[in-house]
């Protein structure tokens, strides 16, 4: 559902009443079809989510203004006089009023209270942030015409709201801002999810090229995951209106919370990479390998086990990570997002990966000669023994690759 927008050549724009580029003023809204359940007292719930989403802003003229705004808010009704500073979220009149909690990504320093003219910040029932954080420190301009990825994760059980802003080529493993929220006090039992913008006598475009977003419930003494909101969403937004395309997918799923928290968030942080590679299924893997059979064993690295396998007709090396591993969820993320893209004779190539039901799995090309330690270490009856001209052959590869590796990709030379 939307306000003040329409479909216009292919794209979302505000009314016809504004033609060509005379947005000024302007402000709109859009919003995921359903409400979402953020607390109920009776059952002792409340709901985390993680909304991640990518946007571009364009000044059309200079500078720009004013900003977009990710919201939460039981009236989807668009303010009346909300353009300008007010970024669609309230009015002179509802200031203080209104049930909304928004996070802005403001373009303009429009009151003394503004930290500068490219923050985030935390808006309660208002415009005036209850913090707020300059962005130019962590690399983001946001009137750069760049794409930005934004994630806002809101951690129920600890009442926190963390947010994350980077270019789309610079992934932030921290938050930029870390705020303690409790939405029970400051939101109805149910709410809707979207976005609102506006422009003033400055403009610009802002487009949302995508949005992911996903809730699961937290009961007290009995953290189960009751209900899983996905959203996947292609949305334009432009000037101040907000319009959305695309798919929509609502699934209940008794999950445990930690491991969806955990999966979503390291699937979040490699997919945002430019350079990940492909994502299996864990069915895909099982299949591929006979559900791990000791048949297809290869051999034992120093993070786990790893098994040959077909995909599609070609052979791989899929290693299992072994839950006791000191191979950690960042070493795996980094790991993935950094050898994904190397290309070099003297490496393995890393096809994929799969993290889900507390599987950790990597997807190499398979060595057909197996691995190296069989002709270096070979016993008597077993394969030969390389010549010392052929050891320094191998000694001068791997320091090649090495050299073309970062360094924090030099595990990752051979399997294991």
């Amino acid at each position: 559902m939307s306000t003040n927008s329409a479909i216009h050549k292919g794209v979302i724009q505000v009314p016809t009443e504004a033609s060509g580029s005379e947005i000024s003023n302007f402000s709109g809204r859009i919003f995921y079809s359903e409400q979402m359940r953020l607390w109920d007292s009776q059952r002792g719930m409340k709901a985390s989510f993680n909304s991640t989403f990518v946007f571009n802003i364009h000044p059309l003229t200079t500078p720009g203004g004013e900003g977009l705004a990710f919201i939460l808010t039981a009236n989807t009704s668009l303010p009346n006089n909300s353009a300008g500073q007010w970024l669609g979220i309230v009015n002179s009149t509802s200031i203080g009023v209104s049930n909304i909690v928004a996070v802005e990504f403001d373009t303009r320093k429009s009151y003394p209270e503004d930290i500068d003219d490219n923050h985030v910040g935390v808006d309660v029932k208002s415009i005036y942030s209850i913090q707020q954080q300059p962005l130019g420190p962590h690399g983001v301009n946001l009137s750069s015409g760049i794409d930005v990825v934004a994630t806002i994760y809101f951690d129920a059980k600890d009442g926190k709201i963390s947010i994350f802003v980077s270019r789309s080529d610079l992934k932030l493993r921290t938050p930029v801002l870390k705020v303690d929220l409790d939405l029970s006090k400051l939101l109805p039992e149910d709410v809707y999810v979207g976005f609102s913008a506006s422009t003033g006598a400055y403009t610009q475009v802002n487009t949302i090229g995508s949005w992911y977003f996903s809730s699961w419930e937290y009961i007290e003494k009995n953290p189960i995951n009751l209900i899983w909101l996905w959203i996947l969403i292609p949305i334009i937004v432009v000037g101040g209106a907000c319009g959305l395309v695309g798919l929509c997918r609502w699934r209940k799923k008794h999950r445990n919370e930690q491991g969806v928290e955990e999966d979503l968030n390291i699937e979040l942080e490699i997919k945002s990479s430019s350079n990940a590679p492909h994502k299996f299924h864990l069915k895909e893997l099982l299949h591929a390998t006979r559900n791990f059979h000791s048949s297809n064993k290869l051999g034992k690295g120093g993070f786990g086990m790893v098994y040959k396998g077909t995909l599609h007709g070609k052979d791989v090396a899929v290693k299992r990570i072994s839950k006791n591993s000191r191979h950690g969820k960042q070493d795996f993320i980094a790991e993935i997002t950094t050898i994904g893209n190397l290309n070099h004779k003297n490496l393995v190539k890393l096809i994929g990966w799969c993290h889900e039901k507390g599987e950790i799995l990597l997807v190499y090309e398979l060595m057909q000669n197996g691995s190296l330690d069989r002709f270096i270490f070979s016993t008597s009856g077993g394969d030969s023994t390389l010549s010392w001209e052929q050891r320094l052959s191998v000694i001068c590869g791997v320091s090649r690759a090495s050299e073309y590796m970062q360094p924090d990709a030099l595990n990752s030379v051979s399997y294991g």
